[in-house]
């Protein structure tokens, strides 16, 4: 069982209770301690920005679906509400400027120029264990099961060996629920920005 340690300052102690609910409710297998400053703790510690990325990186985030034929951008993860009035006409810069990472954008957006980063990405057939592959090889999060489960394009962020990774995990090929101008829309979105594409 994994244990976590939470050291707090003195003027964060009335937080624990509300500390301790939240993680009961993330279903985390693990227990946690909250310590405070000058407690003598038998632990390890991380440097905080080691702890951001790893936090961050922990839930991937879908980056777009595809509905009735046309490819459909996701901001934060999620259907512009007013999409479905918009008509399927728009400038592509004002579209890129809605799009958001959500709390992926913290990480991608403080990568200094001198740093390495790799987009990967992988494609291959349904059910052909694609997302267990990557959460093998990136230790990633993204969801897997027996049947379909990915919808569209999912991303992730890991930082392993100095490098930065962006992964992208496309949903299965040759399935019934999509036409062959569909499929080549994800594949074409896929292979443009991945600097390694992965066949499964």
């Amino acid at each position: 069982e994994t244990q976590y340690c939470l050291v707090l300052s003195p003027e964060y102690t009335s937080y624990c209770d509300k500390i301790k609910k939240y993680f009961k409710n993330l279903g985390v297998f693990g227990t946690l301690t909250i310590g405070y400053e000058n407690m003598d703790l038998k632990c390890s510690t991380i440097d905080i920005e080691c702890l951001i990325k790893t936090m961050l990186s922990r839930v991937p985030l879908q980056l777009c679906t595809i509905e009735m034929g046309t490819l459909v951008p996701l901001n934060n993860g999620r259907r512009d509400r007013m999409d479905h009035l918009s008509s399927k006409s728009f400038r592509i810069d004002m579209k890129a400027r809605e799009i958001s990472f959500s709390c992926l954008d913290y990480l991608l957006n403080n990568i200094n120029e001198n740093e390495n980063i790799q987009i990967i990405g992988i494609l291959g057939r349904q059910s052909t264990g694609k997302s267990y592959l990557l959460d093998i090889i990136f230790q990633t999060r993204f969801a897997v099961a027996a049947g379909r489960c990915t919808d569209g394009i999912w991303m992730s962020y890991v930082f392993l060996n100095n490098t930065h990774f962006v992964i992208l995990d496309c949903e299965g090929l040759f399935s019934d629920q999509r036409t062959d101008n569909e499929e080549i829309k994800l594949i074409s979105l896929l292979t443009a920005v991945c600097d390694i594409t992965i066949l499964s």
